[in-house]
């Protein structure tokens, strides 16, 4: 007969820490095998294709399967009217992230503490989890095929023109015109491409308002400014090129706050425009160039300005007093370095009006009806006369008596120009526009010798004396 063996009492504790300990090694084993799996957790798909268990190239290669067929047979299709114009995807830069999707699956239970993870783990593989697979597309292209159909469809706004004819005004109105939306295209059509919607989309149109309208224009009817200068009809180069730099002004509009550039207007006084070689002043000195006459147009212009009360931003005197204005009323231009410029300080449209007449040079500024009363007079006060010198060459080739005038002298100036407001006879404003200086030129004056002073003096030598 067997005896029975006793365990004794103090053991079952043992036995029982060992098992809860060979259970825990056994959890720890389980967890660390699926926390550092080198796949995909079970459960995820990417735009509801399966890639759980996977490795991330396989995934990739997967989804390319599947999507790379999408992408090429749909097109992006936008219709407007009874039009439509289509582009590939690949046309507008598209393609599938598959990379960043992946990334993100593989994420998954791979994020914060241990808990955290196995509870992603475990929800992806009993819930699923799918990650969405963007779309993507190069912005720029995308406005390129707009901006093509655009240019097809558009039409363009018209502005509403002013012509004169005297002192009468007539406006042509403006015509709105129409137009792809292309801000309003980008964001509507970008986002349905983002949630990869290839259905056909209806193009955005909006209206274009014309910058100048008739209601701008209308007000015109009032001459601010006026001012004439002559001009001799006979010298044909310098008429001529008084006539194109006058047709070209005739007709400027500036808008409130513009400012007009008398060089950007009249455009470069070269030949191939038009214009001759006449008496131009040059380093103080009167000779020949193209585009000789020019300034007595910006000066007849700078007067009709100065008249009508508008901002002086740019203005330049000669070197010499021109003899068909006033010292300090006149204004020279040369090439890209000096030029008249003013603005249009008003709030309203001003039209700029310069043309000839026979031998008359006219300038005029017109704008709507002012309300304010006033009058404007210019005030010219010559500070300071410079007399010139006179150089007297005593020459032996001239006879006793005889005397040639080589070049005139001519006195220079310091000369103030003032702009006066008026209203009524109370004088309102006075404004200094210019403190302007004229040099001096010295006069040549050539002599005959006598035969008694001439003696001993050899032909052709001359005696200087002042």
């Amino acid at each position: 007969m067997k005896t029975a063996v006793k365990i004794r009492p103090m053991l079952w504790p043992r036995i029982g820490a060992g098992i809860l300990a060979l259970f825990l090694f056994f959890c720890s084993c389980f967890t660390f095998f699926i926390m550092n799996r080198e796949v995909i957790y079970e459960g995820i798909t990417i735009n509801g294709i399966l890639v759980g268990g996977k490795s991330q190239q396989q995934a990739v290669e997967d989804l390319e399967a599947v999507m790379e067929p999408v992408f090429t047979k749909e097109r992006l299709t936008v219709v407007y009217g009874g039009d439509s114009w289509d582009i590939s995807l690949k046309g507008i830069g598209g393609y599938f992230d598959y990379y960043h999707a992946v990334k993100q699956a593989y994420s998954i239970g791979r994020r914060g503490n241990a808990v955290k993870r196995l509870g992603e783990i475990y929800r992806a593989r009993e819930e699923g989890v799918d990650v969405p697979l963007r779309f993507s597309y190069n912005t720029l292209a995308l406005r390129a095929f707009l901006e093509a159909i655009d240019r097809e469809i558009a039409n363009p706004a018209v502005n509403a023109t002013i012509s004169r004819k005297g002192q009468i005004f007539v406006v042509t109105p403006e015509v709105k015109g129409a137009g792809v939306d292309i801000d309003l295209a980008l964001k509507q059509i970008g986002s349905k491409l983002e949630k990869k919607d290839w259905s056909r989309k209806q193009l955005p149109v909006k209206v274009k308002i014309p910058e100048i309208t008739a209601d701008m224009l209308n007000p015109i009817s009032t001459r601010w400014g006026i001012f004439h200068t002559a001009f001799d009809t006979g010298n044909k180069g310098r008429s001529e090129n008084i006539r194109i730099a006058s047709s070209s002004i005739e007709g400027t509009l500036l808008k409130p706050g513009e400012i007009f550039s008398f060089n950007q207007v009249t455009g470069s006084r070269l030949s191939e425009n038009g214009y001759m070689e006449a008496p131009v002043i040059f380093k103080g000195e009167l000779t020949q160039g193209v585009g000789g006459g020019v300034c007595q147009v910006s000066s007849t212009l700078y007067n009709a300005v100065l008249y009508s009360n508008l901002e002086i931003v740019e203005r330049h005197p000669h070197s010499l007093p021109s003899a068909y204005i006033s010292k300090g009323r006149d204004a020279t231009v040369a090439g890209d370095i000096l030029d008249l410029k003013f603005r249009n300080n008003t709030d309203g449209y001003v039209y700029i009006a310069c043309w000839t007449e026979g031998g008359r040079l006219c300038a005029a500024v017109f704008g709507r009806e002012r309300e304010e009363n006033y009058d404007i007079k210019i005030r010219t006060e010559t500070v300071q006369v410079i007399r010139a010198d006179t150089e007297i060459i005593m020459d032996a080739t001239l006879k006793e008596g005889e005397e040639i005038v080589e070049k005139e002298a001519r006195d220079g100036y310091r000369v103030k120009t003032y702009r006066q407001v008026f209203k009524g006879d109370k004088l309102e404003k006075e404004e200094l526009l210019s403190f302007d200086f004229y040099k001096p030129e010295k006069g040549v004056i050539r002599k005959g010798i006598s035969p008694a002073i001439g003696s001993g003096i050899d032909e052709g030598q001359n005696i200087v004396r002042y």
